[in-house]
């Protein structure tokens, strides 16, 4: 039987691998100003330094003594996941107005986020231009065309999200869309701070490296690897580069979440 959690991981492999040499590029193309969306560049940055952190948590296959620990993964799992729709958000618009909006959504987050950052550590020496500006951007949102009663979810600043969780997972998976939200809920169970789902197991085997829990966490590599070539194409297609031939066959293969090619 073949081992789906060498195969997954060896896939997360080739996605850092050939998403790897795009990354400087869209630094360079940004500080030259040939390519100058700054979000874009960030995300796409996120997301590799994600792929990579999650890869250098996984036992390879001759590590069957190593530590698999299930609670990381399925932290950095989400992270990408999240990454995704954060970059699915900025660059998948239908319109110009669509555009404008969600660049002035992130941009209230980023400054709502900083403000109370700054006012946690020195109140009285908190910069007030990140607080009026995060009441600019919401000003702008307000007046937004595509302005509906959904955007308040996002006023306080916690998120950018104004569609659901499952919005967001049909939009990217379709017909694995249930399937894709119970792994994410389980995923969840294990990234809380009292993780439920350590309650139900033995605790010899919450880290151990066996053959159930590399099954489990396959699954969840699965998923991740479907959204990094998500991400990864949206990137590459919006910063109009052309795709390697090592890109292409990861993106390829990975079409669907449950693809033939990927399993």
């Amino acid at each position: 039987m073949k081992d789906r959690f060498s195969h997954q991981r060896y896939s997360l492999y080739k996605a850092v691998s050939a998403f790897e040499p795009y990354i400087p590029k869209l630094h360079g193309e940004n500080d030259k100003e040939g390519f100058f969306d700054w979000p874009t560049v960030i995300l796409a940055t996120t997301a590799q330094c994600t792929a990579v952190s999650l890869f250098k948590i996984l036992p390879d296959e001759n590590e069957k003594t190593e530590i698999l620990d299930k609670r990381s993964i399925a932290s950095l799992v989400r992270n990408l996941v999240d990454t995704h729709d954060v970059i699915d958000l900025m660059i998948n618009t239908e319109s110009s107005d669509e555009f404008e909006l969600n660049r002035d959504i992130l941009g209230m987050y980023l400054a709502g986020r900083i403000n109370k950052v700054q006012e946690s550590i020195d109140k009285p020496n908190a910069q007030q231009f990140f607080k009026h500006s995060k009441q600019w951007y919401w000003d702008r949102i307000k007046k937004s065309p595509l302005y509906s009663k959904r955007l308040e979810r996002i006023k306080s600043g916690e998120t950018v999200f104004y569609k659901s969780r499952r919005e967001r997972v049909e939009r990217a998976c379709s017909k694995d869309t249930d399937f894709v939200l119970s792994v994410l809920v389980d995923i969840s169970t294990f990234v809380h701070s009292v993780p439920p789902t350590v309650w139900f197991d033995e605790i010899e085997n919450i880290f151990i490296n066996s053959v159930d829990n590399r099954n489990l966490a396959a699954i969840w590599l699965r998923i991740a690897n479907f959204y990094m070539a998500r991400i990864i194409e949206k990137v590459v297609i919006f910063a109009n580069f052309d795709a390697t031939e090592e890109l292409a066959m990861f993106l390829g293969s990975h079409k669907t979440v449950f693809s033939e090619s990927a399993s």
